[in-house]
């Protein structure tokens, strides 16, 4: 019978290491896809029943937690001897990156005035899970890589300084993490040498 032969699973979206982000979810769900050779009494992903469809395919939702995820794949046949049972790492970042920046101040027309040559971008930056790369003007200021992911780390202190070509400037500060979640702060910096009368 079909049923003798060795119970398989073929995944559409799940490998045994995913790298997952928020383009992939809806409010941190994943939904997990795919196919088995034949019906088992019992298939459970993450201890949730899966129902199986005439066809063979089945769907699942899956929660997942910022950084690492276990899905544990688990099936019994008849006689109640597992005959699937694996587990599938996920990592997840849907969260934008913190990026702070501290000086230069903006006046309340959200403009920063100087009379010096260069203006010196200084803040803080930090990433919920794997690590991040800091730009100004599309120059790299800093990368940290911290996979594996730990606990909360602290948020890591720059200072870049961009020289200024024309009276009126436009500094662009991105923080890109390692999941493609973007950060942005643009600083409009007005140089006036003329001083008043």
């Amino acid at each position: 019978t079909v049923d003798s032969d060795p119970f398989t699973v073929q995944f559409d979206n799940l490998n045994a290491f995913s790298v997952i982000g928020a383009s992939d979810t809806t409010d941190d769900v994943y939904k997990v896809t795919g196919s088995v050779n034949h019906k088992t009494p019992v298939f459970k992903i993450n201890g949730q029943d899966v129902t199986v469809n005439n066809d063979l395919t089945f769907s699942v939702d899956v929660k997942l937690a910022q950084g690492n995820n276990i899905v544990k794949v688990y099936a019994e046949d008849s006689t109640k001897t597992p005959v699937y049972n694996y587990s599938y790492k996920i990592l997840y970042d849907s969260v934008a990156p913190k990026l702070t920046v501290t000086s230069p101040v903006a006046k309340a027309d959200g403009k920063v005035y100087t009379n010096q040559d260069s203006v010196t971008i200084t803040g803080a930056v930090n990433d919920n899970t794997f690590g991040y790369s800091l730009f100004v003007n599309g120059n790299a200021v800093l990368s940290y890589d911290r996979y594996p992911s730990t606990a909360n780390s602290s948020d890591k202190n720059y200072s870049y300084t961009v020289p200024l070509i024309s009276d009126n400037s436009i500094i662009t500060v991105e923080l890109h993490d390692e999941f493609g979640n973007v950060s942005k702060d643009i600083i409009n910096v007005v140089r006036d040498k003329v001083a008043p009368k």
